[in-house]
């Protein structure tokens, strides 16, 4: 076994058990994989890159598949080490996929409270005499526009997270 393919298998071991401890599994990197495919195409969507990472990963589990179980497998390259690092690194970070899913839905649900708060308040009928209440189409347009405005930076937000 060359270097290259002790030292992936070392890497892949790292990511297994955080994996491993994140599902409570013994084949974390799988159970990402399957908790991957188990997320709706409206929210994987919602992630840029989301697919190539999903493709990265199935492909950084065969070649460690291939290397625990074929002697002779020789194909393992350094970018496939790295790929598995960088994914090591966002695992640590945060910015692995399913982290930016679930930092992006808990910020849709921040913005939904506050748009419903903020709804309750503009339309109270507690008799006030502002401009919130006063049933005017200028007024709805306004809450479209914010709406709109709050939907562009939660995609800008979770672009960059």
């Amino acid at each position: 076994m060359r270097k290259l393919d002790t030292d992936y298998l070392d890497e892949f071991k790292a990511v297994e058990a955080i994996c491993g401890d994140m599902f409570g599994a013994r084949a974390g990197v799988s159970e990402y994989i399957k908790a991957m495919e188990e997320v709706p195409d409206y929210k994987r969507s919602l992630i840029p890159g989301w697919d190539s990472s999903y493709k990265e990963l199935k492909h950084l589990r065969w070649v460690r598949n291939k290397i625990a179980h074929e002697p002779d497998f020789d194909e393992c390259e350094k970018e496939d080490l790295m790929d598995l690092k960088l994914f090591h690194s966002a695992l640590l970070k945060g910015r692995d996929p399913l982290a930016r899913l679930a930092k992006a839905e808990k910020e849709m649900e921040r913005l939904r409270k506050r748009k419903n708060a903020a709804a309750g308040y503009g339309s109270g009928s507690a008799g006030g005499s502002g401009s919130a209440g006063s049933g005017s189409s200028g007024g709805s347009g306004m809450w479209v526009a914010a709406v709109l405005v709050i939907i562009a930076a939660v995609l800008l937000a979770v672009r960059y997270l």
